[in-house]
């Protein structure tokens, strides 16, 4: 696990995550926790947490930059944004 500091505005840096998964192209492996998860990207940034919206955009972006272009393919995933 690593840590460093953000900066920005935490809608600036969900804009690009953002727009993947409103054009299909972002998956979740099915868990428990979907739900939970999908609410709060839903209503981002008018909700009440933001947390997971953030570390989403941060792990989107930190692929971006090591150039991976598929986390995980198999039969349990799900669309994230439909």
């Amino acid at each position: 696990m690593r840590f460093s500091p953000e900066s920005g505005d935490k809608v600036v840096r969900a804009t690009p995550v953002a727009a993947q998964a409103e054009a299909g192209n972002l998956y979740l492996v099915r868990g428990p926790w979907n739900d939970a998860y999908i609410n709060e990207l839903v209503v981002f940034p008018n909700g009440q947490f933001k947390d997971q919206t953030d570390a989403t955009s941060r792990m989107y972006s930190n692929l971006l930059r090591k150039g991976e272009r598929t986390v995980g393919l198999g039969p349990k995933l799900i669309q994230a944004v439909a």
